[in-house]
């Protein structure tokens, strides 16, 4: 009986959890961007957003911490936790003025490891929870600044480079702080890049010299992360099927490895202009259950944990909780706000075993 324990406990250590063992769960609400105190005042413990390398990085060897110093100290003052995006390369090691083309591996592993020691050293460093690598690599041209991977996909250096030194670097620096890898759109623009992130991530063997021996892309990596901003005329159900079929589906046919990891959806939303405040609050919530493993299911046994809506406040789309400062009144709460997300306890949580709307 001991030696079938004994073989037991270690098939579970080589090849991790069965998926039995990962029940759904409450998932963690975050959004994107500020203002912070708009974040606390809507009841979120987690904000996604970070300065560019660009500007952290204007010129070689030169590095510039008054952003994320400032940000810092902010997120501090309302008790938040950072999902810290990397991204946005500057020119001067080889990217375009778009910040999406990435740049050689070198300035990509002195950049993460001057970032992590400087966040790793600060007061409030500890409010640093997970590092999101790239932003929607699957894209390429973008008119948006910082999004896409505007290279050959399947040239050094790949995505799967950029993961696994940004790995590195936050593991020998800040160690328990979390990787976030994928950050697909969800819109399946190209569908080969698509596979290729997860047969990439499946596939590659890198020598580790911190730990003295090959380590294959996938150990790298705590959760696998994606999009889902559908159009507005997509039900709260039908965008969870749509992210199951988009993104969680490539990754349990091409890298089993990450298949029981962490998942974390790091843009949703709606519109309110298309649909009014309720039906925007109804969906987001909908959508909140779904991951929890609740309403139609799409989502249930795929160890959800965390979901960003998306935005917090931006003048430029109705996609935000909040009204923008030119509204009047300034910064008012949208009914996903004061009829949701501030009736949670902070740091704000879906809870499971909840019906939908």
């Amino acid at each position: 009986m001991k030696r079938v324990l004994i073989l037991a406990v270690a098939v579970t250590m080589l090849f991790g959890l069965t998926p039995s063992a990962h029940a759904d769960g409450p998932v963690t609400i975050g959004v994107n961007g500020g203002p912070t105190w708009l974040v606390k005042g809507a009841n979120m413990g987690w904000i996604r957003v970070s300065p560019y390398w660009r500007f952290i990085n204007p010129s070689p060897g030169v590095f510039n911490w008054t952003d994320v110093d400032n940000l810092l100290e902010d997120v501090n003052n309302y008790d938040l936790k950072i999902l810290f995006i990397l991204s946005g390369a500057p020119t001067w090691c080889g990217s375009d003025t778009n910040g999406a083309k990435p740049c050689n591996i070198a300035a990509w592993k002195t950049f993460v490891d001057e970032l992590t020691k400087h966040i790793a050293a600060h007061p409030y460093g500890h409010r640093v929870g997970a590092f999101e690598v790239w932003n929607e690599p699957d894209l390429r041209d973008s008119d948006t600044f910082a999004v896409g991977w505007d290279a050959d996909y399947t040239v050094a250096p790949k995505y799967v480079d950029y993961v696994i030194e940004a790995s590195r670097a936050i593991r020998r620096n800040l160690p328990g702080v979390k990787v976030v890898a994928g950050s697909l759109s969800g819109k399946r623009n190209d569908l080969n890049r698509l596979r290729w992130t997860f047969q990439d991530f499946e596939n590659t063997w890198s020598y580790d010299p911190d730990l003295g021996t090959t380590v294959n892309a996938s150990d790298y990596i705590d959760a696998i992360s994606g999009h889902m901003n559908g159009g507005d005329d997509l039900s709260s159900d039908t965008a969870a099927y749509l992210y199951q079929y988009n993104v969680l589906n490539w990754l349990r046919d091409y890298n089993p490895r990450n298949r029981y990891k962490e998942q974390w959806v790091t843009e949703f939303g709606w519109r309110s202009a298309d649909m009014g405040e309720d039906a925007q609050r109804r969906r987001i919530k909908n959508f909140l259950i779904e991951m929890t493993g609740g309403g139609w299911g799409y989502l249930s046994g795929w160890n959800m944990t965390h979901g960003f809506i998306y935005v917090c406040e931006l003048d430029l789309t109705s996609r935000s909780i909040y009204y923008p400062s030119t509204h009047y009144p300034p910064h008012a709460p949208k009914k996903v706000v004061t009829q949701y997300l501030q009736t949670l306890p902070f740091p704000a949580t879906q809870p499971t075993g909840v019906p939908v709307e």
